[in-house]
């Protein structure tokens, strides 16, 4: 079952509280939201105001930027450690904005996808070579 929008942002919210040290009593002091409250969102039980949301993100120290680029970073941490690199690298590449160098990533890229995806009976057999007119 898919994750709800509240979910997620229960979850982020309760990354961030533990990433800054605070305890549930501390965010609520920090936010002016009630500890009940927080809860209730980190539970993904509780819709939250994208202003309520951000004082809550804000006295976790995190800028409303920072959450948003955070996400694709947690993605990334998700990965294997042996395919990490591989992600940053392209993001890397993507940021730069250059785009000779995206479009050639991309070419390489779609060649390995092309090599690694098993391909299909009927293709296979669309690829051999027709035995010439008999």
């Amino acid at each position: 079952m898919a994750k709800t929008f509240k979910k997620i942002l229960g979850e982020e919210l309760s990354y961030y509280r533990r990433g800054a040290r605070l305890s549930v009593i501390e965010l609520a002091g920090k936010s002016g939201v009630s500890r009940q409250s927080i809860y209730d969102i980190e539970a993904g039980d509780q819709n939250v105001a994208p202003d309520q949301y951000e004082n809550l993100i804000r006295a976790c120290g995190i800028s409303p930027e920072q959450w948003v680029k955070g996400f694709d970073e947690r993605a990334t941490l998700k990965l294997p450690r042996r395919h990490q690199g591989l992600v940053q690298l392209l993001v890397s590449i993507i940021k730069s904005g250059d785009d000779e160098l995206i479009a050639t990533a991309r070419n390489v890229l779609d060649a390995l996808s092309d090599k690694a995806s098993p391909k299909e009976p009927s293709e296979k057999k669309a690829t051999r070579a027709s035995p010439g007119p008999s």
